[in-house]
């Protein structure tokens, strides 16, 4: 039981030393790297595409 409890509390440690460092740099948190590297960032890209043309489209 206590490797187990080790080995949590070690993970969460890195976990939070990465994430703070990621969030020093400016940048963008594990899971929407991961996110995007599977394709996510081009699906917000399309909503905010068809979003903004339709937004031009309801102008007078």
């Amino acid at each position: 039981m206590k490797p187990l409890i080790v080995g949590l509390l070690l993970g969460m440690a890195v976990g939070y030393w990465q994430g703070f460092g990621d969030g020093k740099k400016g940048r963008d948190n594990v899971a929407v790297r991961v996110l995007n590297a599977f394709g996510a960032n081009k699906i917000r890209a399309a909503q905010e595409s068809r979003a903004r043309s339709r937004d031009e489209a309801s102008r007078p």
